[in-house]
């Protein structure tokens, strides 16, 4: 049974970000395709963040429900 992705995020300053049992990935968005957002069902909530701000990115599936939606919380995943 899966639930949801992981999605592992590398942004611009070398920083790790993981968001676990995302449901929804939209990259490219907005008018100009450069915001990109993730989304939980399970957890009832996201994140959203330039394009230009990652260097890299991870989509795998998750395999076990995580007890909170990102790690690190936010506050500590510095997106510049």
């Amino acid at each position: 049974m899966y639930y949801g992705m992981k999605v592992r995020i590398v942004n611009a300053v070398g920083g790790i970000c993981i968001f676990r049992n995302v449901t929804e990935v939209h990259y490219g968005y907005d008018e100009l395709g450069q915001r990109i957002a993730i989304e939980s069902d399970i957890h009832s909530t996201g994140f959203s963040t330039d394009r230009k701000n990652m260097v890299e990115m991870e989509v795998t599936p998750e395999k076990e429900q995580a007890e909170k939606f990102e790690y690190p919380p936010t506050n500590y995943c510095i997106f510049p």
